[in-house]
């Protein structure tokens, strides 16, 4: 059975996502709306107050840890395969059927990184990668440093099997963070 818990900070979550959408439209003056958001807030906050019984998943809301040495490595390959490959690559790797928004929710949890974080490495490989799968233009704006730059020399010369290879090592060696 789904934790029920998980399902409702999802739910939270998407319903904080639309409204910042809703909200950013010049038009929309609502005090509902400021209600909906604080009833949110309310939620996400007695959730946290929850105990986790054994086997339930941890609350997504938690603090991440900085990714520092070997784990930064990681998370940079992870960035660079997502630049290269998109998210298809952790569905040929997992067998799975995640879109880009799940697949990035998943890695988050899996590195114990916020999903922002790798897409933002992402977005930095992506004017440097040659991409298969998209066009995406990334921070074309921002030279890549040089741990970047390590990484992208040592991929680039990688096939497709031999990252999925790494990548699927990089996923297994980590704890579930969830």
């Amino acid at each position: 059975m789904c934790d029920a818990k998980e399902k409702i900070e999802r739910l939270v979550s998407d319903c904080f996502k639309e409204i910042a959408d809703h909200s950013l439209q010049s038009e929309v003056r609502s005090v509902h709306i400021k209600t909906i958001n604080d009833n949110l807030k309310n939620i996400s906050r007695l959730l946290e107050e929850l105990p986790d019984r054994p086997g339930n998943n941890k609350s997504r809301f938690r603090e991440r840890t900085i990714a520092t040495g070997d784990k930064r490595n990681a998370v940079i390959k992870v960035a660079y395969a997502m630049s290269r490959f998109d998210f298809h690559i952790l569905n040929d790797i997992l067998n799975t059927r995640f879109n880009q928004t799940e697949a990035f929710e998943y890695l988050g949890r899996r590195l114990n990184v916020k999903a922002t974080t790798l897409r933002n490495y992402r977005d930095r490989f992506d004017p440097y990668v040659k991409q298969e799968n998209s066009g995406r233009k990334g921070w074309w704006q921002v030279e890549l440093s040089d741990e970047l730059q390590a990484i992208k020399d040592e991929y680039d010369n990688m096939d497709c099997s031999e990252i999925k290879d790494e990548i699927a090592c990089i996923l297994s060696d980590q704890p579930p963070s969830d």
